[in-house]
């Protein structure tokens, strides 16, 4: 697992995108070593901004290559948990480097991004929840 799926670390050669540092993440202080699969698809999908049917195309397609017939229903949990890391990783980063610095704007507008991923991704649960009707009393 890389753990690291911004656009910025991927080369568009003529025989696909190449991830151009996927050997070495696994041995950081972030993610050390092993972790599912279902993180780095999920990573794509927030990355890139892919529609539900693209993230669902992606996970079928990475599933049947590494036989993981499971991996499709990791996906919203990951989804959630790789934003939100990401999100407490770019408020940090506009905290430490102070609201006039430059890259402390970009941090924001990540953030900003990274919200709007996890309401995304929240938004059917939440209208599942408010469609079911509350019953009081014995049923």
């Amino acid at each position: 697992v890389d753990a690291r799926m911004m656009p910025h670390e991927w080369l568009d050669t003529p025989s696909g995108f190449l991830k151009a540092d996927a050997v070495d993440h696994a041995d950081d202080h972030f993610f050390p070593r092993d972790q599912d699969p279902a993180w780095d698809v999920a990573g794509v999908a927030v990355e890139f901004g892919l529609s539900p049917e693209r993230e669902l195309e992606l996970a079928h397609s990475v599933a049947s290559s590494i036989a993981d017939k499971m991996l499709v229903n990791r996906l919203q949990f990951y989804g959630l948990a790789y934003s939100a890391f990401h999100l407490g990783y770019a408020e940090l980063a506009i905290a430490a480097l102070g609201i006039t610095n430059p890259d402390a704007a970009r941090f924001r507008v990540r953030a900003q991004e990274l919200r709007h991923s996890i309401r995304q991704r929240l938004a059917p649960a939440e209208a599942t929840r408010k469609s079911v009707p509350l019953t009081v009393g014995n049923t």
